[in-house]
Protein backbone atom coordinates (compact mmCIF):
# COMPACT_ATOMS: atom_id res chain seq x y z
CA UNK A 1 0.00 0.00 0.00
CA UNK A 2 1.44 2.82 -0.82
CA UNK A 3 0.42 5.22 1.84
CA UNK A 4 3.95 6.53 2.86
CA UNK A 5 3.17 9.99 4.46
CA UNK A 6 6.47 12.13 5.27
CA UNK A 7 6.46 12.12 9.34
CA UNK A 8 6.86 15.97 9.61
CA UNK A 9 4.21 16.60 11.93
CA UNK A 10 7.04 16.60 14.85
CA UNK A 11 9.59 17.71 12.47
CA UNK A 12 7.90 20.20 11.16
CA UNK A 13 6.83 21.51 14.54
CA UNK A 14 10.40 21.67 15.98
CA UNK A 15 12.06 23.94 12.96
CA UNK A 16 9.36 26.23 13.62
CA UNK A 17 11.30 26.90 17.27
CA UNK A 18 14.60 27.75 15.04
CA UNK A 19 12.65 30.04 11.93
CA UNK A 20 12.39 33.50 12.16
CA UNK A 21 8.39 34.44 11.79
CA UNK A 22 9.50 38.07 10.39
CA UNK A 23 9.46 37.62 7.31
CA UNK A 24 5.91 37.93 5.50
CA UNK A 25 5.13 34.13 4.58
CA UNK A 26 4.64 33.77 0.25
CA UNK A 27 1.23 31.70 0.08
CA UNK A 28 1.02 28.40 -1.27
CA UNK A 29 -2.03 26.66 -2.14
CA UNK A 30 -3.59 22.92 -2.01
CA UNK A 31 -5.31 21.06 -4.23
CA UNK A 32 -6.58 17.57 -4.33
CA UNK A 33 -7.81 16.08 -7.68
CA UNK A 34 -9.11 12.53 -8.41
CA UNK A 35 -8.80 10.63 -11.70
CA UNK A 36 -11.12 7.88 -11.38
CA UNK A 37 -14.74 7.31 -11.19
CA UNK A 38 -16.72 6.26 -8.87
CA UNK A 39 -14.44 7.60 -5.79
CA UNK A 40 -15.46 10.55 -3.29
CA UNK A 41 -12.65 11.99 -0.58
CA UNK A 42 -13.90 13.49 2.11
CA UNK A 43 -11.31 16.20 3.32
CA UNK A 44 -10.76 17.30 6.41
CA UNK A 45 -8.71 20.13 8.03
CA UNK A 46 -6.75 18.17 11.06
CA UNK A 47 -5.04 21.24 12.35
CA UNK A 48 -4.50 24.94 11.55
CA UNK A 49 -1.14 26.60 10.94
CA UNK A 50 -0.36 30.10 12.11
CA UNK A 51 2.42 30.69 9.78
CA UNK A 52 3.76 33.85 11.27
CA UNK A 53 4.03 31.98 14.56
CA UNK A 54 4.83 28.63 13.61
CA UNK A 55 1.56 27.24 15.69
CA UNK A 56 -0.46 24.43 14.99
CA UNK A 57 -4.10 24.36 16.51
CA UNK A 58 -5.90 21.04 15.94
CA UNK A 59 -9.50 21.10 14.95
CA UNK A 60 -10.38 17.98 16.56
CA UNK A 61 -10.60 17.00 20.31
CA UNK A 62 -9.86 13.12 19.52
CA UNK A 63 -7.56 11.75 21.86
CA UNK A 64 -5.69 9.13 19.69
CA UNK A 65 -5.28 12.00 17.14
CA UNK A 66 -3.80 14.30 19.85
CA UNK A 67 -1.52 11.48 21.16
CA UNK A 68 0.14 10.77 17.64
CA UNK A 69 0.65 14.83 17.54
CA UNK A 70 2.39 14.81 20.99
CA UNK A 71 4.36 11.40 20.61
CA UNK A 72 7.99 11.47 19.85
CA UNK A 73 9.63 10.02 17.03
CA UNK A 74 5.87 9.31 15.59
CA UNK A 75 5.39 7.78 11.94
CA UNK A 76 3.76 9.26 9.32
CA UNK A 77 2.01 5.62 9.17
CA UNK A 78 0.98 5.72 12.99
CA UNK A 79 0.12 9.37 12.55
CA UNK A 80 -1.92 8.35 9.42
CA UNK A 81 -2.98 5.21 11.93
CA UNK A 82 -4.50 7.45 14.66
CA UNK A 83 -6.98 9.90 11.82
CA UNK A 84 -8.14 6.80 10.05
CA UNK A 85 -9.51 5.51 13.54
CA UNK A 86 -11.01 8.34 14.17
CA UNK A 87 -14.64 8.91 14.84
CA UNK A 88 -13.92 13.25 14.39
CA UNK A 89 -10.71 14.05 12.68
CA UNK A 90 -11.00 17.22 12.04
CA UNK A 91 -13.16 19.75 10.46
CA UNK A 92 -14.68 19.17 6.91
CA UNK A 93 -13.81 21.45 4.49
CA UNK A 94 -14.90 20.20 1.12
CA UNK A 95 -14.87 16.28 -1.32
CA UNK A 96 -12.94 15.59 -4.19
CA UNK A 97 -14.17 13.44 -7.20
CA UNK A 98 -13.62 12.99 -10.44
CA UNK A 99 -15.33 16.12 -11.40
CA UNK A 100 -14.95 17.49 -7.98
CA UNK A 101 -11.46 18.95 -7.12
CA UNK A 102 -11.03 20.38 -3.55
CA UNK A 103 -8.40 23.71 -3.50
CA UNK A 104 -7.27 26.03 -0.64
CA UNK A 105 -4.70 28.50 0.43
CA UNK A 106 -5.39 28.21 4.36
CA UNK A 107 -2.06 26.38 6.02
CA UNK A 108 -2.76 23.29 7.95
CA UNK A 109 -2.41 19.65 8.29
CA UNK A 110 -5.05 17.97 6.00
CA UNK A 111 -6.62 14.45 6.00
CA UNK A 112 -8.26 13.07 2.72
CA UNK A 113 -10.38 9.94 3.46
CA UNK A 114 -12.26 7.70 0.96
CA UNK A 115 -16.10 7.88 2.02
CA UNK A 116 -17.39 6.46 -1.22
CA UNK A 117 -15.54 4.32 -3.78
CA UNK A 118 -16.94 1.50 -6.70
CA UNK A 119 -17.81 -2.05 -6.60
CA UNK A 120 -14.90 -3.28 -8.41
CA UNK A 121 -12.46 -1.55 -5.97
CA UNK A 122 -9.22 -3.12 -5.85
CA UNK A 123 -7.13 -1.21 -3.11
CA UNK A 124 -7.27 2.34 -1.64
CA UNK A 125 -6.34 4.25 1.29
CA UNK A 126 -6.77 7.48 2.67
CA UNK A 127 -3.55 10.45 3.13
CA UNK A 128 -2.81 12.95 5.11
CA UNK A 129 -0.66 16.42 3.75
CA UNK A 130 1.81 17.89 6.60
CA UNK A 131 3.17 21.62 5.12
CA UNK A 132 6.54 22.10 6.29
CA UNK A 133 8.55 25.57 5.94
CA UNK A 134 11.35 25.97 3.48
CA UNK A 135 14.25 28.25 4.86
CA UNK A 136 15.52 28.96 1.51
CA UNK A 137 12.71 30.12 0.37
CA UNK A 138 11.04 31.66 3.37
CA UNK A 139 8.04 29.64 2.26
CA UNK A 140 5.71 27.36 3.35
CA UNK A 141 5.11 23.75 1.34
CA UNK A 142 2.85 20.90 1.21
CA UNK A 143 5.03 17.35 1.46
CA UNK A 144 2.77 14.60 1.00
CA UNK A 145 4.26 11.08 1.53
CA UNK A 146 5.38 10.38 -2.33
CA UNK A 147 5.05 13.88 -3.65
CA UNK A 148 7.37 16.74 -2.84
CA UNK A 149 6.40 19.77 -4.91
CA UNK A 150 9.19 22.42 -5.79
CA UNK A 151 7.15 25.02 -5.69
CA UNK A 152 4.76 27.18 -3.87
CA UNK A 153 1.56 24.80 -4.44
CA UNK A 154 1.07 20.92 -4.72
CA UNK A 155 -1.34 19.01 -6.66
CA UNK A 156 -2.02 15.29 -5.06
CA UNK A 157 -3.57 13.20 -7.79
CA UNK A 158 -5.66 10.92 -4.95
CA UNK A 159 -5.45 8.06 -7.38
CA UNK A 160 -2.05 7.66 -7.83
CA UNK A 161 0.48 5.67 -5.81
CA UNK A 162 -1.74 3.19 -4.97
CA UNK A 163 -4.40 5.08 -2.82
CA UNK A 164 -7.42 3.84 -5.15
CA UNK A 165 -6.87 1.33 -7.97
CA UNK A 166 -10.02 0.10 -9.37
CA UNK A 167 -11.93 -1.85 -12.48
CA UNK A 168 -9.08 -4.77 -12.48
CA UNK A 169 -11.19 -7.24 -10.02
CA UNK A 170 -11.48 -10.52 -12.00
CA UNK A 171 -11.60 -13.93 -11.58
CA UNK A 172 -9.37 -16.09 -14.22
CA UNK A 173 -9.36 -20.00 -15.25
CA UNK A 174 -7.46 -22.37 -16.90
CA UNK A 175 -5.69 -26.05 -17.09
CA UNK A 176 -2.18 -27.12 -15.92
CA UNK A 177 -0.38 -26.89 -19.37
CA UNK A 178 3.02 -27.03 -18.08
CA UNK A 179 2.93 -31.15 -16.77
CA UNK A 180 0.44 -31.74 -19.17
CA UNK A 181 -0.07 -30.45 -22.58
CA UNK A 182 -3.71 -31.82 -23.57
CA UNK A 183 -6.02 -31.23 -20.67
CA UNK A 184 -9.30 -30.57 -22.55
CA UNK A 185 -8.98 -33.80 -24.13
CA UNK A 186 -9.53 -36.82 -21.26
CA UNK A 187 -10.59 -40.04 -20.73
CA UNK A 188 -12.30 -41.83 -17.72
CA UNK A 189 -10.24 -42.39 -14.62
CA UNK A 190 -8.12 -39.39 -16.20
CA UNK A 191 -7.33 -36.35 -13.43
CA UNK A 192 -7.52 -32.57 -14.98
CA UNK A 193 -5.64 -29.56 -13.21
CA UNK A 194 -7.56 -26.87 -12.89
CA UNK A 195 -5.84 -23.33 -11.73
CA UNK A 196 -8.24 -20.34 -10.42
CA UNK A 197 -6.70 -16.77 -10.35
CA UNK A 198 -8.64 -14.12 -8.30
CA UNK A 199 -7.89 -10.43 -7.46
CA UNK A 200 -7.21 -9.10 -3.79
CA UNK A 201 -9.91 -7.03 -2.60
CA UNK A 202 -9.22 -4.38 0.13
CA UNK A 203 -6.56 -3.34 1.80
CA UNK A 204 -4.87 -3.02 5.61
CA UNK A 205 -6.51 0.15 5.83
CA UNK A 206 -9.82 -0.70 3.69
CA UNK A 207 -9.98 -4.49 4.77
CA UNK A 208 -12.52 -6.57 2.93
CA UNK A 209 -15.41 -7.87 5.09
CA UNK A 210 -16.72 -11.35 2.44
CA UNK A 211 -13.94 -12.94 -0.03
CA UNK A 212 -14.95 -16.28 -1.93
CA UNK A 213 -14.20 -17.80 -4.83
CA UNK A 214 -16.23 -20.87 -5.67
CA UNK A 215 -16.25 -23.37 -8.80
CA UNK A 216 -19.15 -24.95 -10.34
CA UNK A 217 -18.31 -28.87 -11.87
CA UNK A 218 -20.67 -30.82 -14.35
CA UNK A 219 -21.48 -34.30 -12.75
CA UNK A 220 -18.96 -35.34 -15.61
CA UNK A 221 -16.23 -34.11 -13.68
CA UNK A 222 -15.66 -35.93 -9.54
CA UNK A 223 -13.86 -33.31 -7.22
CA UNK A 224 -10.77 -35.21 -5.59
CA UNK A 225 -10.62 -32.69 -2.46
CA UNK A 226 -6.82 -31.46 -2.71
CA UNK A 227 -7.28 -27.77 -2.88
CA UNK A 228 -4.11 -25.93 -2.49
CA UNK A 229 -4.41 -22.35 -2.21
CA UNK A 230 -1.01 -19.50 -2.74
CA UNK A 231 -0.92 -15.52 -2.70
CA UNK A 232 0.78 -14.24 -6.14
CA UNK A 233 2.82 -11.03 -6.16
CA UNK A 234 2.93 -8.69 -8.90
CA UNK A 235 5.11 -10.67 -11.13
CA UNK A 236 2.81 -13.48 -10.74
CA UNK A 237 5.36 -15.41 -8.88
CA UNK A 238 3.84 -17.70 -6.18
CA UNK A 239 4.51 -18.09 -2.15
CA UNK A 240 4.25 -21.01 0.38
CA UNK A 241 1.05 -22.78 0.30
CA UNK A 242 -1.57 -20.78 2.06
CA UNK A 243 -4.60 -22.96 2.55
CA UNK A 244 -5.01 -22.73 5.87
CA UNK A 245 -6.09 -18.93 5.41
CA UNK A 246 -9.56 -20.15 3.83
CA UNK A 247 -11.80 -22.79 4.22
CA UNK A 248 -13.02 -24.75 1.44
CA UNK A 249 -16.10 -26.73 1.30
CA UNK A 250 -18.13 -28.84 -1.47
CA UNK A 251 -21.47 -28.52 -0.09
CA UNK A 252 -23.27 -29.01 -3.44
CA UNK A 253 -26.22 -26.80 -2.64
CA UNK A 254 -25.78 -23.75 -4.54
CA UNK A 255 -28.12 -22.49 -7.03
CA UNK A 256 -25.47 -22.50 -9.83
CA UNK A 257 -26.04 -26.08 -10.22
CA UNK A 258 -28.80 -26.14 -12.78
CA UNK A 259 -28.61 -26.71 -16.49
CA UNK A 260 -25.72 -28.17 -17.56
CA UNK A 261 -24.83 -28.19 -13.80
CA UNK A 262 -27.40 -29.68 -12.66
CA UNK A 263 -26.52 -33.07 -10.43
CA UNK A 264 -22.55 -31.16 -10.47
CA UNK A 265 -20.25 -29.90 -7.86
CA UNK A 266 -20.05 -26.54 -6.23
CA UNK A 267 -16.69 -25.93 -4.61
CA UNK A 268 -16.15 -22.86 -2.10
CA UNK A 269 -13.09 -21.36 -0.90
CA UNK A 270 -13.48 -18.88 1.62
CA UNK A 271 -10.93 -16.20 3.18
CA UNK A 272 -11.05 -17.03 7.18
CA UNK A 273 -12.60 -13.55 9.20
CA UNK A 274 -8.81 -13.73 10.87
CA UNK A 275 -7.14 -13.58 6.80
CA UNK A 276 -9.61 -10.30 6.36
CA UNK A 277 -9.22 -9.07 9.91
CA UNK A 278 -5.30 -9.50 10.74
CA UNK A 279 -3.90 -11.08 7.78
CA UNK A 280 -1.13 -8.54 6.31
CA UNK A 281 0.22 -11.24 4.05
CA UNK A 282 -3.83 -11.60 2.29
CA UNK A 283 -3.34 -7.78 1.69
CA UNK A 284 -0.04 -7.52 0.45
CA UNK A 285 -0.65 -10.22 -2.33
CA UNK A 286 -1.90 -9.33 -5.76
CA UNK A 287 -3.87 -12.52 -6.57
CA UNK A 288 -4.90 -15.58 -4.60
CA UNK A 289 -4.40 -18.65 -7.19
CA UNK A 290 -6.52 -21.71 -6.34
CA UNK A 291 -4.99 -25.62 -7.84
CA UNK A 292 -7.49 -28.70 -7.70
CA UNK A 293 -7.91 -31.47 -9.55
CA UNK A 294 -10.78 -33.55 -10.63
CA UNK A 295 -11.61 -36.99 -12.61
CA UNK A 296 -13.35 -37.71 -15.25
CA UNK A 297 -16.21 -39.81 -14.63
CA UNK A 298 -18.26 -42.09 -16.39
CA UNK A 299 -21.18 -40.10 -16.48
CA UNK A 300 -18.77 -37.13 -18.67
CA UNK A 301 -20.70 -36.28 -21.80
CA UNK A 302 -19.23 -37.55 -25.11
CA UNK A 303 -18.60 -35.06 -27.76
CA UNK A 304 -19.35 -31.61 -28.94
CA UNK A 305 -21.03 -30.20 -25.79
CA UNK A 306 -18.11 -31.09 -23.61
CA UNK A 307 -18.17 -30.91 -19.52
CA UNK A 308 -17.99 -27.48 -18.59
CA UNK A 309 -16.28 -25.94 -15.47
CA UNK A 310 -17.20 -22.04 -14.42
CA UNK A 311 -15.80 -19.98 -11.79
CA UNK A 312 -16.02 -16.82 -9.95
CA UNK A 313 -15.58 -14.60 -7.15
CA UNK A 314 -17.59 -13.53 -4.59
CA UNK A 315 -16.59 -10.30 -2.09
CA UNK A 316 -17.81 -7.65 0.00
CA UNK A 317 -15.29 -4.65 0.17
CA UNK A 318 -15.48 -2.00 3.96
CA UNK A 319 -18.00 0.03 2.17
CA UNK A 320 -20.57 -3.26 2.83
CA UNK A 321 -20.99 -3.17 -0.99
CA UNK A 322 -21.13 -6.32 -2.63
CA UNK A 323 -20.38 -8.13 -5.86
CA UNK A 324 -20.74 -11.75 -7.58
CA UNK A 325 -18.04 -11.62 -10.10
CA UNK A 326 -18.64 -14.31 -12.38
CA UNK A 327 -15.73 -15.76 -14.55
CA UNK A 328 -14.50 -17.69 -17.72
CA UNK A 329 -16.07 -21.26 -18.15
CA UNK A 330 -13.87 -23.83 -19.94
CA UNK A 331 -14.74 -27.75 -21.42
CA UNK A 332 -13.23 -31.17 -21.19
CA UNK A 333 -13.91 -33.28 -23.86
CA UNK A 334 -14.37 -37.04 -24.14
CA UNK A 335 -15.18 -39.80 -26.44
CA UNK A 336 -16.46 -43.54 -26.89
CA UNK A 337 -15.35 -46.14 -29.08
CA UNK A 338 -17.93 -48.66 -31.25
CA UNK A 339 -17.19 -51.75 -33.16
CA UNK A 340 -19.44 -53.09 -36.19
CA UNK A 341 -19.84 -56.88 -37.18
CA UNK A 342 -21.20 -57.65 -40.61
CA UNK A 343 -21.80 -61.02 -42.52
CA UNK A 344 -18.96 -61.57 -44.78
CA UNK A 345 -21.23 -62.94 -47.30
CA UNK A 346 -22.71 -60.09 -47.61
CA UNK A 347 -21.44 -56.45 -45.83
CA UNK A 348 -24.73 -54.86 -45.75
CA UNK A 349 -26.11 -57.66 -43.41
CA UNK A 350 -25.24 -56.64 -39.45
CA UNK A 351 -24.77 -59.15 -36.84
CA UNK A 352 -25.94 -59.29 -33.93
CA UNK A 353 -25.03 -61.51 -30.62
CA UNK A 354 -21.09 -60.98 -31.00
CA UNK A 355 -19.08 -59.85 -27.77
CA UNK A 356 -16.25 -57.68 -29.01
CA UNK A 357 -13.48 -56.61 -27.00
CA UNK A 358 -11.70 -53.24 -27.10
CA UNK A 359 -8.02 -52.93 -26.15
CA UNK A 360 -5.24 -50.40 -25.73
CA UNK A 361 -2.55 -51.65 -28.24
CA UNK A 362 -2.95 -53.98 -31.31
CA UNK A 363 -0.43 -56.73 -29.12
CA UNK A 364 -3.69 -56.92 -26.38
CA UNK A 365 -6.16 -57.41 -28.99
CA UNK A 366 -4.66 -60.18 -30.88
CA UNK A 367 -4.06 -62.01 -27.48
CA UNK A 368 -7.90 -61.82 -27.53
CA UNK A 369 -7.78 -62.13 -23.07
CA UNK A 370 -10.89 -60.53 -22.25
CA UNK A 371 -9.36 -60.00 -18.61
CA UNK A 372 -7.13 -57.39 -20.39
CA UNK A 373 -9.87 -55.57 -22.31
CA UNK A 374 -10.34 -52.12 -21.75
CA UNK A 375 -14.05 -52.83 -21.70
CA UNK A 376 -16.58 -55.10 -23.29
CA UNK A 377 -19.40 -55.33 -25.72
CA UNK A 378 -22.29 -57.00 -27.45
CA UNK A 379 -23.53 -56.53 -30.86
CA UNK A 380 -27.11 -55.41 -31.07
CA UNK A 381 -29.30 -55.96 -34.26
CA UNK A 382 -27.46 -52.51 -36.20
CA UNK A 383 -23.88 -55.01 -35.80
CA UNK A 384 -22.65 -52.22 -33.36
CA UNK A 385 -21.50 -52.80 -30.07
CA UNK A 386 -20.90 -50.17 -26.98
CA UNK A 387 -18.46 -50.90 -24.84
CA UNK A 388 -19.36 -50.60 -21.11
CA UNK A 389 -16.99 -51.56 -17.70
CA UNK A 390 -18.29 -53.65 -15.62
CA UNK A 391 -20.00 -52.32 -12.78
CA UNK A 392 -21.13 -48.91 -15.03
CA UNK A 393 -24.01 -48.81 -16.57
CA UNK A 394 -22.88 -45.64 -19.80
CA UNK A 395 -20.32 -46.80 -22.44
CA UNK A 396 -16.31 -46.26 -21.13
CA UNK A 397 -15.20 -42.62 -22.14
CA UNK A 398 -11.99 -42.77 -24.06
CA UNK A 399 -9.51 -39.74 -24.44
CA UNK A 400 -8.32 -39.40 -28.24
CA UNK A 401 -6.13 -42.18 -29.15
CA UNK A 402 -5.77 -45.60 -31.47
CA UNK A 403 -7.70 -48.63 -30.30
CA UNK A 404 -8.42 -51.86 -31.12
CA UNK A 405 -10.99 -54.24 -31.42
CA UNK A 406 -11.07 -57.99 -31.47
CA UNK A 407 -14.06 -60.69 -31.41
CA UNK A 408 -13.91 -62.90 -28.08
CA UNK A 409 -17.56 -64.56 -28.94
CA UNK A 410 -18.93 -64.95 -32.59
CA UNK A 411 -22.47 -64.97 -32.97
CA UNK A 412 -24.58 -68.34 -33.44
CA UNK A 413 -23.36 -70.25 -36.72
CA UNK A 414 -20.52 -67.98 -37.53
CA UNK A 415 -16.95 -68.74 -37.31
CA UNK A 416 -14.75 -66.32 -35.13
CA UNK A 417 -12.81 -63.43 -36.23
CA UNK A 418 -9.17 -63.20 -34.42
CA UNK A 419 -7.75 -60.73 -36.25
CA UNK A 420 -7.35 -56.74 -34.66
CA UNK A 421 -8.96 -54.10 -36.00
CA UNK A 422 -8.17 -49.75 -35.25
CA UNK A 423 -10.51 -47.47 -34.25
CA UNK A 424 -8.68 -43.86 -34.51
CA UNK A 425 -10.51 -41.15 -31.92
CA UNK A 426 -9.15 -37.66 -33.17
CA UNK A 427 -8.99 -34.95 -30.44
CA UNK A 428 -11.95 -32.17 -31.51
CA UNK A 429 -14.60 -29.84 -30.02
CA UNK A 430 -17.22 -30.93 -32.35
CA UNK A 431 -19.30 -33.71 -33.91
CA UNK A 432 -20.83 -36.46 -32.02
CA UNK A 433 -17.61 -38.13 -30.14
CA UNK A 434 -18.24 -41.45 -31.40
CA UNK A 435 -15.61 -43.40 -33.44
CA UNK A 436 -16.49 -46.63 -35.02
CA UNK A 437 -13.89 -48.94 -36.76
CA UNK A 438 -13.60 -48.06 -40.19
CA UNK A 439 -13.14 -51.82 -41.61
CA UNK A 440 -15.95 -54.14 -40.20
CA UNK A 441 -15.33 -56.94 -38.53
CA UNK A 442 -16.16 -59.64 -40.81
CA UNK A 443 -17.70 -63.28 -40.07
CA UNK A 444 -17.67 -65.92 -41.93
CA UNK A 445 -20.97 -68.67 -41.68
CA UNK A 446 -19.79 -71.89 -39.96
CA UNK A 447 -20.88 -75.67 -41.33
CA UNK A 448 -19.73 -77.17 -37.89
CA UNK A 449 -21.12 -76.22 -34.41
CA UNK A 450 -19.76 -73.53 -32.71
CA UNK A 451 -18.74 -76.37 -30.60
CA UNK A 452 -16.35 -77.65 -33.23
CA UNK A 453 -17.68 -81.20 -33.88
CA UNK A 454 -17.49 -82.96 -37.35
CA UNK A 455 -21.39 -81.69 -38.61
CA UNK A 456 -24.49 -83.64 -38.79
CA UNK A 457 -23.56 -85.81 -41.37
CA UNK A 458 -20.74 -87.61 -38.96
CA UNK A 459 -23.78 -87.76 -36.24
CA UNK A 460 -25.86 -89.90 -38.68
CA UNK A 461 -22.97 -92.08 -39.69
CA UNK A 462 -22.10 -93.22 -36.27
CA UNK A 463 -25.89 -93.41 -35.64
CA UNK A 464 -26.45 -95.79 -38.42
CA UNK A 465 -23.37 -97.99 -37.97
CA UNK A 466 -24.21 -98.01 -34.26
CA UNK A 467 -27.73 -99.86 -35.57
CA UNK A 468 -25.86 -102.18 -38.14
CA UNK A 469 -23.56 -103.64 -34.77
CA UNK A 470 -26.84 -103.87 -32.81
CA UNK A 471 -28.34 -105.56 -35.55
CA UNK A 472 -25.35 -108.40 -35.57
CA UNK A 473 -25.59 -108.65 -32.19
CA UNK A 474 -28.96 -109.35 -32.34
CA UNK A 475 -28.37 -112.38 -35.00
CA UNK A 476 -25.80 -113.44 -32.91
CA UNK A 477 -27.81 -114.17 -29.63
CA UNK A 478 -30.79 -115.41 -31.33
CA UNK A 479 -28.54 -118.14 -33.08
CA UNK A 480 -26.79 -119.41 -29.93
CA UNK A 481 -30.95 -119.34 -28.55
CA UNK A 482 -32.13 -121.78 -31.08
CA UNK A 483 -28.86 -123.75 -31.01
CA UNK A 484 -29.93 -124.58 -27.90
Amino acid sequence: MAKRIVSLVIVAMMLLAMVPFTASAVDSSLTLTMSKNGFTYTVYQVATLDTETGAYTLNTTDEGIKTAMNTPNQTGADFLAALDAASNPGTSKGTVTNTTNFTTTEMGIYYAKATEWPNNVQRKSNTVIVPSYDTNSKSWKFISGTNADGGDSLTIDLSTNGKATSGDVHVDKGFDTVSDKDPRYKGQGETVTYTLEATIIGSTDQRAKFYQIYDTLSKGLTFNDDVRVYYLDASGTAGSEVTDDFIVDDNNTDAKLTGDYADGTFITVTAKDTTLDNGTAFYAAKKVRVVYTATVNNNAVVGTPGNPNTDGLKYTNAADKSEDKPGPEVRVYTYVARAYKVDASNGNTPLAGAKIGLYSTKAAAEAGVEANAIATGTTGTDGKAKFIKDGDTNEVRLAPATYWVRELKAPDNYNLNTKAYPVVINASTSGNGVSVNTEAITNTKSKLPQTGGAGTMMFTIIGGALILVAGALFVVVMKKKSSK
